[in-house]
């Protein structure tokens, strides 16, 4: 197996990169644009010979990216679209946002050119990749989660579940006849199938065993020599724990396989970030991008040691992002200069990372 190198910027092309398969939890690819700007946005004879560019850079990052991994796509706003053709007929389209630069040019500082057209922002658009999973356990155990919609628990307590709802039948209730006496809304809980299971607290247990074993719906079809619910708490509780021992090993397996995106309350697809107006001539790179919204990216679409992979290191803000969130990432960049600028970036967050 390919030894995968962490928290280096290669001075290469992206395309030479010894990365194995399916080994980057998350790729953040900010290409250039076309004819947009910089030098190396102008080295394409036409539209056409860089749009052949953009089909080779997707598909060698649907072949590192992991089936749980995401795609961030930078382009400009007026190109953005012909990408989006091609990168769906390679990944599963998730979302396109929009960055809106809270101190940049989209505030309209020229009223003149405000009358022409109405201002652009950069955008951006988020990918996931299309399942792929391997035939197994790691496809049983998504296929229970995704396509039964948290049912597991309830899957893993069947013996419980079955034992609860058959001695309420036998007592000749339905969980309206429960709730209706218990003036509760858990029945629904306690004796179905179809929802997430929950244990009856000690109390509530006590409450519906005095209910069974009292007057009873029904009673002439049933025999009453018959004691419900007649298994102990404690025996009940004792049962719940050892089968929620499965139910937390699959649980912790489904976590892992799953592709994490955690965002923050009250967002939306418009992204409100400030512009750092002084990172160009910092850093000499033409297409800086700002370091708050490189890290809410990282950090809404990872966990802590993932591995980020950057095809188009430029200044190196997304490695340097990557290793003050203490996330592992490789980045390319092909200009010796921006490789060197954006190593240095990344050193001091790497060695602090490591302290």
């Amino acid at each position: 197996m390919t030894e995968i190198p962490e928290n280096v910027v290669y001075n290469c092309d992206f395309m030479k990169n010894r990365l194995p398969d399916h080994c980057a939890d998350l790729i953040i690819a900010d290409p250039p644009y076309f004819q947009y700007k910089g030098d190396f946005d102008f080295v394409w004879p036409t539209f056409d010979d860089y749009l052949n560019d953009v089909r080779r850079w997707g598909e060698e990052c649907r072949r590192l990216l992991k089936d749980n991994g995401t795609l961030i796509w930078w382009g400009s706003d007026n190109r953005i679209a012909y990408t989006q053709v091609i990168l769906d007929t390679m990944f599963q389209f998730l979302n396109s946002c929009t960055w809106n630069k809270s101190n940049g040019w989209g505030k309209v500082q020229n009223a003149e050119i405000s009358r022409k057209f109405i201002p652009n922002a950069e955008r951006f658009i988020l990918y996931e990749s299309r399942p792929e999973i391997r035939e197994g356990e790691a496809r049983k155990i998504l296929r229970v989660f995704e396509y039964e919609q948290g049912m597991c628990r309830t899957r893993c307590m069947k013996p419980l579940v079955d034992y609860m709802i058959s001695e309420m039948e036998r007592a000749g209730f339905t969980p309206k006849h429960v709730n209706d006496a218990l003036h509760t809304c858990m029945a629904g809980h306690w004796f179905t199938r179809g929802s997430q299971w929950e244990l009856p607290t000690r109390e509530n247990y006590e409450r519906l065993r005095n209910l069974f074993n009292g007057d009873r719906p029904n009673s002439e079809y049933l025999c009453r020599d018959y004691e419900e619910l007649r298994k102990d708490y404690e025996e009940l509780r004792r049962d719940y724990e050892e089968l929620r021992k499965d139910y937390e090993e699959l649980r912790k397996d489904y976590e892992e396989l799953r592709r994490p995106f955690n965002l923050p309350e009250r967002s939306t697809d418009v992204l409100q970030f400030p512009q750092d107006s002084g990172a160009s001539k910092r850093y000499g790179h033409d297409t800086v991008k700002g370091e708050a919204i490189t890290s809410y990216l990282i950090q809404v679409t990872t966990r802590p040691g993932a591995l980020v992979v950057v095809p188009f290191a430029g200044s190196g803000t997304e490695c340097a992002m990557a290793a003050k969130l203490g996330r592992r990432f490789v980045g390319y960049e092909i200009d010796p200069k921006h490789a060197r600028t954006a190593a240095r970036r990344t050193e001091k967050f790497i060695q602090t990372t490591l302290l």
